[in-house]
């Protein structure tokens, strides 16, 4: 009996493995047939991947779906096949699922679970996903406005080479200069913008010292944004 049994999980051992190098091969003929622009046929492969569950091929067939790409559009399809391969641990896939949630795009708007899928994403090192958590914490959206937090998803999603990460650093570079140059002339709402800049590094080092001598500036002027910074921060 225990002959008969150690050879049924053999068979089945090898059986899982065999269905898997299929589902791998369905997948390699979908890649070659997208890259060579017959998206029809590649639709095709990648179902047939992704029903024996093959998790990349399931999150591309989804962007198929969400492109019109090879197949009618269908949103409700994409989110379908991005959630079977978020759950299989596919960070990609963990991360536009994440993004649904943030939208509403074909999930009821649900910032908990937007977060929940970041941030499975970002403890894989998800550039986009790193990306999207800054932005949470610089909008507040499900979490509490934290930009300092905000600026450092976005530096490690930078880091990457991710280009929205990129382009919003550099954009924080700019704003922190011309505030500078605004508040050397004493005007009082850069005075205490560029005391947020310091503050969180938003777009600068951080540096508490001048970040609460620019808060000061403008707090001395009756500013009272700065003045409530300095009560919170100092």
């Amino acid at each position: 009996m225990k002959k008969l049994i150690l050879g049924v999980v053999r068979a089945l051992s090898i059986s899982r493995s065999c269905y898997a190098v299929s589902a791998e091969e369905d997948f390699k003929k979908a890649e070659e047939l997208y890259n060579s622009e017959n998206y029809a046929q590649a639709v095709q492969f990648y179902r047939k991947a992704a029903e024996r569950g093959h998790a990349q091929a399931q999150y591309n067939l989804g962007k198929c779906y969400a492109l019109a790409c090879g197949v009618e559009y269908n949103s409700t399809k994409t989110v379908k096949w991005w959630r079977k391969a978020a759950e299989q641990g596919f960070a990609p896939a963990q991360c536009s699922l994440g993004q649904c949630y943030h939208s509403g795009y074909c999930v009821e708007y649900n910032l908990a679970e937007a977060l929940k899928w970041y941030r499975k994403a970002v403890e894989q090192g998800n550039a986009s996903a790193q990306y999207s958590l800054g932005l949470c914490y610089h909008n507040g959206d499900g979490v509490e406005r934290n930009l300092e937090e905000a600026v450092k998803w976005w530096r490690k999603a930078a880091e990457q080479g991710q280009a929205e990460a990129q382009n919003t650093l550099g954009y924080l570079a700019q704003v922190a200069k011309w505030r500078s140059e605004a508040a050397a002339q004493g005007f009082i709402p850069a005075q205490y913008s560029l005391g947020e800049c310091y503050c969180f590094g938003y777009g600068v080092e951080k540096n508490l010292e001048e970040a609460q001598m620019w808060y000061r500036k403008a707090a001395e002027q009756g500013f009272q944004p700065a003045i409530d910074a300095l009560k919170k921060y100092f």
